[in-house]
């Protein structure tokens, strides 16, 4: 699919687009035709009479949710109350099931943070030690070779 007919897809998803024989399709162009626009609701017509920018030539309500509400609509229609209640009720299990799982690697998540910050400051510790440690050794050098000089001096002297 070109990306010209995926922008118009995108902003304009009522959009038909096909090729006629007699069009420029011979020419590598597709031509585009737009499909039965949806009819202008009253409150939609009020709306751009007071100046709204709303298109009259797009529903107001966004596809997947038109479609998601028509799919619900639906399910209540085909389903009595029982069924409805019993789903009702797994889906409200399945969502507490998910938010203590949520919790619960919230809870992990801020132990591996304290963790983590406890090992950086025991490795920030052993550092500094290590540090001290190597400056205490080179003064202990530089005062074993002073000590041979003088040695080696008193020796000689």
């Amino acid at each position: 699919m070109p990306r010209c007919e995926q922008r118009l897809r995108r902003y304009w998803p009522s959009l038909e687009i096909r090729a006629s024989p007699d069009s420029a399709t011979s020419e590598g162009i597709a031509k585009a035709t737009a499909a039965k626009p949806p009819a202008v609701t009253q409150s939609q017509a009020v709306e751009t009479a007071k100046g709204s920018k709303s298109h009259p030539t797009q529903p107001k309500v966004d596809e997947p949710t038109a479609s998601v509400s028509q799919s619900v609509a639906e399910t209540i229609a085909t389903k009595d109350p029982q069924q409805l209640l019993v789903e009702e009720n797994e889906v409200r299990t399945k969502l507490q099931g998910l938010e203590s799982q949520i919790l619960e690697t919230i809870a992990a998540r801020k132990e591996a943070e304290k963790e983590i910050r406890r090992h950086i400051e025991s490795e920030a510790k052993l550092r500094t030690e290590a540090a001290t440690r190597r400056d205490q050794e080179e003064q202990l050098r530089k005062q074993a070779r002073r000590l041979n000089a003088l040695r080696k001096k008193n020796k000689h002297g």
